[in-house]
């Protein structure tokens, strides 16, 4: 056998290596977020506006990519200006973690016109999404994070975002201002969902496959290196 062929067995590994690598590749680009967070329960509702920024906290539970956020937030008919949501961390006061302040930089942010929000108040099935998964915010458990709201155009009037009363236990509904100084509320939360996209880590099964085709490359190389 000349030293540039491979026999069958080394042709199997061969495959079954290049098949992991496509199938780790396809497990990444084809795996969809899943919730990680949700509070959907809505009762009442919070209207912000100036000066009042609006935010929740909420700890998250899996290891990924944060990729995106539902909120039930409704810009009444005939609103003009911009909402911005932010994605911020967390810092400590009076013993609860609220958002961080606005001198320290967010994770991300979006800017939407008013009117692009749902101006149905009273229909609690219809959350916006944010998609924030060109950001790339790494996230792991444990780790407390904000969703903060606010209006770019204090003048041009308000938006409602749907809360209830304290039925999430891993964060707090909180309140702030223009100036970034944020006071939660330990009996409400804003109704909410976060999508974490696990699919870097690859599946056992992938890692697998991996490890049987190099184990038969690596086989394959020490019998030909005995042949010579």
């Amino acid at each position: 056998m000349g030293r540039g062929t491979m026999n069958g067995k080394a042709w199997v590994a061969f495959v079954v290596l290049a098949g992991a690598v496509i199938l780790g590749s396809a497990d990444r680009a084809w795996a969809l977020p899943v919730v990680d967070q949700a509070n959907t329960a809505a009762s009442s509702g919070s209207v912000g506006g100036a000066p009042v920024y609006l935010g929740q906290t909420f700890t998250v539970g899996a290891s990924g990519r944060l990729t995106g956020v539902d909120l039930l937030i409704f810009g009444p008919p005939g609103q003009t200006g911009s909402v911005v949501l932010d994605l911020r961390g967390t810092t400590l006061v009076s013993g609860i973690l609220v958002p961080a302040p606005d001198s320290v930089p967010a994770l991300a942010e979006l800017t939407l016109p008013l009117s692009s929000l749902a101006s149905s108040f009273g229909d609690q099935s219809v959350f916006s999404h944010f998609d924030f998964s060109a950001a790339g915010i790494q996230v792991a458990p444990g780790n407390v994070l904000a969703i903060t709201v606010y209006n770019l155009n204090p003048g041009s009037g308000g938006y409602i975002l749907r809360d209830n009363f304290g039925s999430y236990t891993r964060g707090n509904e909180c309140f702030g201002s223009h100036t970034g100084n944020w006071a939660a509320t330990t009996n409400s939360d804003l109704s909410f969902r976060t999508y974490v996209d696990a699919a870097l880590v690859p599946e056992p099964g992938t890692l697998a496959l991996l490890g049987a085709g190099a184990a038969g490359l690596g086989l394959h190389r020490r019998k030909r290196r005995a042949a010579c």
